[in-house]
Parts: C-alpha cells; structure tokens; sequence
C-alpha cells in the first residue's frame, strides 16, 4: 500500500534537455522530425534559442541551442517498438541516414542499437519484448 501512496503522488517527467549548438540545432530539429516523425510543439527565439518536439504519445525533447558536448556514452536517449517492429524500424531509420552501431540483445531478448544524433547526442533504438510503463 505505501509503494501505490508513492506512486499515486509522482511527478510526470515532461521532457528531457539535449544541447545542439549552432548550426547543429537546425541539423538536429529536423534530423528528429525527419527520421523519427516528432512535431514542434514550441519554439523561442528571443535570448536562447529552443525548440520543444514531442512524439504525440507523452514524449517530448527540448533542443537548446547551447555551448557543451552532447549527452556521452553510457548516457542516451531511448527510443522503444515492439520488438516484432525492432527490425523494420531499424531499416528505416538507416535509409534515412541513421548510422547504428551493431545490434546487441540483451539476456531477456531486448533488441538494442546506438547512435548518434548530430549534434552528437548518444540515443539507442530499443526492442522490448515486454513493454514498460
């Protein structure tokens, strides 16, 4: 009962910040509407440039146009399909210039592939075999 207490009163986390600076903003705007479908669902230009996208489904990114690294392996953002959609999903984002790292799976069957978006931001294209959340 105290587990249901907690989570009945957790907060929602409404999006993740990634930096992509200058001309690697635009690059990266476009890069996740383009490839992944995502929509812009805010934009502000006055002092910092930044740009909210969102899946449609819950899951939304803020691209900052800042000075800094993007999020280093291990870190990354993860991008889940059904696993029976790991593969054909995988395609097609290569045919659209996605350059994965090999494929792993994982000892309970989950399908996993790296890359990079281009402002150089670690994120992983993931299979699950039994959804979470």
């Amino acid at each position: 009962m105290e587990w249901e207490a907690r989570v009945a009163k957790a907060i929602r986390l409404e999006h993740v910040g990634i930096p992509a600076r200058g001309e690697r903003f635009d690059q990266t705007v476009a890069f996740y509407q383009r490839v992944f479908g995502w929509n812009v669902v805010r934009e502000v230009t006055g002092g910092q440039r930044l740009t909210f996208l969102s899946d449609g489904q819950g899951g939304m990114l803020e691209i900052l146009d800042v000075d800094g690294p993007g999020i280093p392996n291990p870190a990354h953002l993860a991008f889940m399909v059904p696993i029976a959609e790991f593969d054909s999903t995988r395609e097609q984002l290569s045919d659209k210039g996605v350059a994965f790292d090999t494929t792993t799976v994982t000892v309970s069957g989950d399908h996993l592939a790296y890359f990079n978006d281009p402002a150089g931001n670690r994120a992983q294209l993931v299979g699950r075999v039994q959804m979470m959340g």
